[in-house]
């Protein structure tokens, strides 16, 4: 994802075809994205993961040198309260990569709490 050419509203719209109705994939094409997405390794359950209770997410990262990294989260978040939706967040310019895990995850925690209040 780190090299990606999409937006991340176009990220979204994949997102709202894997997780919701799609005219343009299999039920099981979406149920094997949805596995895929599903079962990350522990070391890669970082981003838009922050603050949900169940998620399924893909992550990339690029460092593009002189301490510039390009870092990426899109996925799928449930919370506690059994709101889910989708969400796509790039980044670059970081200069770290836990740099841009970090912003990544308070813009997901700041959704989260969004939606969270939306529903109560």
């Amino acid at each position: 994802m780190g090299l990606t050419t999409t937006t991340a509203a176009d990220q979204v719209k994949l997102l709202n075809n894997i997780f919701y109705k799609s005219d343009l994939l299999s039920a099981d094409e979406r149920q094997q994205i949805y596995s895929l997405m599903d079962n990350v390794e522990e070391d890669q359950s970082w981003g838009t993961s922050a603050g949900a209770a169940s998620y399924q997410l893909k992550n990339g990262w690029l460092d593009y040198g002189s301490d510039q990294w390009i870092v990426n989260s899109i996925g799928h978040v449930t919370l506690k309260n059994g709101t889910d939706y989708t969400i796509a967040v790039y980044t670059d310019g970081s200069s770290t990569m836990q740099d841009g895990e970090t912003l990544i995850e308070n813009l997901a925690k700041a959704t989260a709490k969004v939606m969270k209040d939306a529903k109560d």
